[in-house]
């Protein structure tokens, strides 16, 4: 009972680790980045679809571990959330696992490691469940390969099926990902390792091969495939330049290869640790932050208990010896050998490029593993383990806090979804969007989660986007669209679309603090809120692209950005503008009615307009003048706003002759 406590005890302290750094706030948690290109591309075609995705961005064999999570999850964040958090616990369990039937003297440093890794800090998208997942997924492979291997050479009765599972399972990561192809070169040493029982250098060393050889046959077909036959959609964004660079050219290729490779080295096992405690993050405000802290204390408490008991287990070794010399090198192997796949194409960690860091992800157990064996090379027993634990303490905290911004992320992303579904329930189809700003996180991710909203399965292929959206802050002055234009879009993300700048609605949703989505056109060229860079596009908007009742594609939305957000201010004001634009006065004042009844109110004064016209148009004269006077209480920019919409509404039938009303109007709000 004991034995099996104990083997399980690590794995334990990896999930409550797990749990402590990404887990605590998953409830909360949505879909961000590319996560909306891959479900987008599932929903509007099914595996077909996703599959000519992955072929697009050169992966021919990738799609499967995204429908494989689809299949299982749906469209549930939630449930992609712990699928991702899942995988990247089982591989940091099956490297602590493969690594200690190696290195059987070495299990409290090796899970050290594991512990340090799955909370190291070069890896900031975790968040990304979707997109990612399949990251994970492979190194859950990759790591399970490396075990079964190990096992197989270790057992003869069971070396065929095992080594027939070790290769099975490294032929679906290399074939589906590159990120792990770095890590394959490591085989041949693992089983040196393993084969340390041979005095003989030379049986030892035939003995590796001949175990190696079947792993390098796979590797060798890999690499003329990828190299030579891999089929692509046009250009491939993963050729190895610098590999093929150190080979055409060395003397120009070596020197900046090799600065950048010491540049990510540094940042793997020193820089990235600066983010973990940066003076700003120690703060009480927001709260928030103050529980980051608090749970990397509660870490740090977690693992200095759980190893101090392990280290009284094994003993002590002998520092700075041969040993560990040869294992500290080891483990700085694991770390480069990681890299090289990144290196190979020119991609750095260290880089200005957005989201790099991912070309890190395949070093952080190297990177564990060096930090771990470079401080047992300096430190004693138990200096080593407060070190460890204190990093591992900073590594949770961090990515808890980090989990904060998307989170909040997520609430704008989600507010933003109901507010265009209440405000515009569908949109014709070859509808453009113009707004003053990204949607979700800008680009392709934009087109794909406006799609995702309006879109509805397509069983063909060669269908272009229903929608697309441009975010007019990325407009040059000299290239603003004119109406009657033709739209013609592609993306190297297997996106497309054909359409008309006369079919377009224009939305505003960024610019005023506080504000609500807008659907504007000409008539709110004299609304003191508009955004200025709107203006230039408002000939272009056409509200009767705004289809008013759409229920045919809302089970993948609830799904998602459920439950429904409760009925603020926002919820009646959408609702009120679109009654204006169907003409139903009865329905604006009674959406009014609900507004006093609940006492909400809005701090942008604009907002107040469509209350004022559906009021006055119901023929509420007296609540549509006392909703103006709230408004020009606000701002006093609104005067003009507000006597033009009364100018309006005094000049339709059968108002026009009403001198009493036209006389109340200029007194109490004060327009001629």
């Amino acid at each position: 009972m004991k034995k099996h406590l104990s083997i399980l005890s690590t794995p334990l302290l990896l999930l409550g680790l797990s749990i402590l750094a990404f887990g605590i706030q998953v409830f909360w948690l949505g879909y961000y980045l590319d996560d909306w290109v891959v479900l987008y591309n599932i929903f509007r075609g099914g595996y077909e679809r996703l599959g000519a995705y992955s072929f697009a961005v050169n992966r021919p064999f990738g799609a499967w571990p995204w429908w494989m999570g689809f299949k299982l999850l749906g469209y549930s964040p939630l449930g992609w959330q712990i699928w991702s958090i899942f995988w990247r616990w089982l591989t940091s369990v099956l490297l602590w696992l493969g690594f200690t039937r190696i290195w059987t003297e070495k299990k409290l440093q090796i899970a050290l490691a594991s512990a340090l890794f799955v909370v190291y800090p070069i890896f900031l998208q975790q968040t990304n469940s979707v997109t990612f997942s399949d990251h994970w997924i492979c190194f859950a492979l990759y790591a399970a390969s490396i075990l079964c291997m190990v096992l197989a050479i270790q057992s003869r009765r069971f070396f065929l099926p095992l080594t027939v599972l070790a290769l099975i399972l490294s032929g679906l990561e290399l074939f589906a990902l590159e990120y792990f192809v770095g890590l394959e070169l490591l085989r041949f040493v693992l089983i040196w390792f393993l084969l340390r029982d041979i005095p003989q250098t030379k049986k030892r060393f035939l003995g590796a091969l001949g175990h190696s050889l079947p792993y390098i046959a796979l590797f060798g077909g890999f690499l003329v495939w990828r190299l030579a036959f891999m089929p692509t959609s046009g250009s491939d964004r993963n050729t190895p330049e610098i590999a093929t660079g150190l080979l055409a050219d060395p003397f120009h290729t070596v020197p900046g290869a090799a600065l950048h490779a010491i540049q990510d080295i540094a940042e793997a096992f020193l820089g990235t640790w600066y983010k973990t405690y940066q003076p700003s993050t120690i703060s009480i405000s927001p709260m928030s932050n103050l529980a980051g802290w608090g749970v990397g204390v509660l870490a740090f408490g977690l693992a200095w208990i759980f190893f101090l008991r392990q280290s009284q287990m094994e003993p002590d070794v002998e520092r700075n010896s041969r040993e560990n010399a040869v294992w500290m090198a080891f483990s700085f192997s694991v770390m480069v050998a990681g890299f090289l796949p990144a290196w190979a194409i020119g991609q750095y960690l260290v880089t200005t490029e957005h989201y790099a860091d991912r070309y890190g992800l395949a070093a952080m157990f190297g990177a564990s593993l060096f930090l771990v064996s470079l401080s047992e090379f300096f430190l004693r027993r138990k200096p080593q383990i407060i070190l460890i634990c204190i990093l591992i303490g900073l590594g949770v905290g961090f990515h808890f806090r980090l989990a904060n911004n998307f989170r909040y992320s997520w609430e704008k992303q989600t507010r933003l979804a109901w507010q265009m579904r209440w405000r515009m329930p569908g949109l014709q189809p070859h509808t453009a969007v113009y707004g003053d700003g990204v949607l979700s996180l800008g680009s392709w991710v934009d087109i794909a989660w406006l799609n995702f909203l309006y879109s509805k399965p397509s069983p063909s292929l060669s269908v272009s986007e229903d929608y697309w959206y441009y975010d007019i802050n990325k407009f040059n002055e000299d290239r603003i669209p004119q109406p009657g234009q033709s739209l013609s879009e592609k993306r190297l993300e297997n996106i497309s679309f054909q359409g008309s700048t006369s079919d377009s609605v224009v939305i505003q949703f960024k610019t005023v603090d506080q504000q609500c989505l807008w659907v504007v056109d000409n008539s709110d060229d004299i609304n003191p809120y508009l955004n200025s860079r709107l203006r230039v596009v408002l000939p272009l908007s056409n509200p009767d692209r705004v289809v008013f009742e759409n229920a045919d594609n809302t089970a993948h939305l609830q799904a998602i950005f459920s439950p429904e957000p409760p009925h603020d201010w926002c919820y009646y004001f959408e609702k009120a503008d679109l009654a204006v634009q169907q003409k139903q006065w009865a329905t604006v004042q009674q959406l009014w009615v609900e507004v006093e009844s609940k006492k909400l109110s809005t701090i942008v004064a604009a907002e107040y307009l469509p209350f004022i016209y559906g009021t006055a148009a119901g023929g509420d004269f007296q609540t549509a003048l006392a909703i103006s006077e709230r408004a020009k209480m606000i701002n006093r920019k609104m005067d003009v706003p507000v006597c033009k919409l009364w100018e309006q509404i005094l000049l339709s039938q059968p108002l026009a002759g009403d001198t009493a009303l036209q006389k109340e109007v200029r007194d109490r709000l004060g327009c001629n």
